[in-house]
């Protein structure tokens, strides 16, 4: 969790400096690793869930992220 966090703070400082006339690059590269954080996750959980409704929990929010 704390690497996510990181890279979202990496991925805000990226905006801000963006915002302010620099590069995209710090900001694209801090959503990547964002999102790579995020997808590790979730593929943690999935394998440690341990019965059917835990997996169809983590399936059902993988799903509405889908929709966004």
């Amino acid at each position: 969790m704390n690497r996510l966090f990181d890279h979202m703070e990496y991925y805000v400082d990226g905006k801000d400096r963006y915002h302010a006339g620099a590069h995209s690059g710090h900001m694209t590269e801090g959503l990547e690793k964002t999102m790579y954080a995020v997808c590790t996750l979730v593929e943690s959980l999935m394998d440690s869930a341990e019965t059917a409704d835990e997996k169809e929990i983590i399936r059902k929010h993988i799903e509405k992220i889908k929709n966004i």
